[in-house]
């Protein structure tokens, strides 16, 4: 496994590559804690980017490393949303969360799609579309 900068270089079994990205994902969410949207916002997008091919290489047979792979796609859609939207750049915070909501719906997660779906909502509720966040909500 190598890492090149931002750049993910894998090679490996799937499960080498799942919890390495595990892992970053990890760092990610506690550097959410410490920075802003603002400063986060590019690094967050550009993983999403590097992870999706990679994960669905990873995952491209049924069972759970596939159910993984979407699971892992998932969590960095919601960060990269929930960052979004503290960046204030609320389209690209939904763009996120849909391709969070379809990797974990198809990965059969209904805990992660609420919590998506829950973001999603925040979201609306913080444009100020009441009815919107509720309607997501339910």
């Amino acid at each position: 496994m190598l890492v090149a900068g931002d750049t993910v270089l894998l090679d490996g079994t799937g499960r080498d590559v799942l919890g390495f990205l595990e892992a970053r994902l990890g760092r990610l969410r506690r550097a959410d804690d410490l920075l802003g949207g603002v400063e986060l916002a590019g690094r967050v997008d550009r993983r999403l980017r590097q992870v999706i091919p990679v994960l669905k290489k990873v995952g491209h047979e049924r069972g759970r490393l596939r159910n993984r792979a979407l699971r892992l796609i998932a969590g960095h859609a919601q960060l990269a949303g929930w960052v979004q939207a503290d960046a204030g750049d609320r389209l690209a915070a939904k763009r996120a969360y849909r391709v969070g909501l379809k990797a974990a719906t198809i990965a059969g997660d209904r805990e992660l799609s609420a919590h998506v779906l829950g973001s999603l909502s925040s979201l609306s509720l913080d444009g100020g579309n009441a009815h919107e966040a509720l309607l997501v909500a339910r």
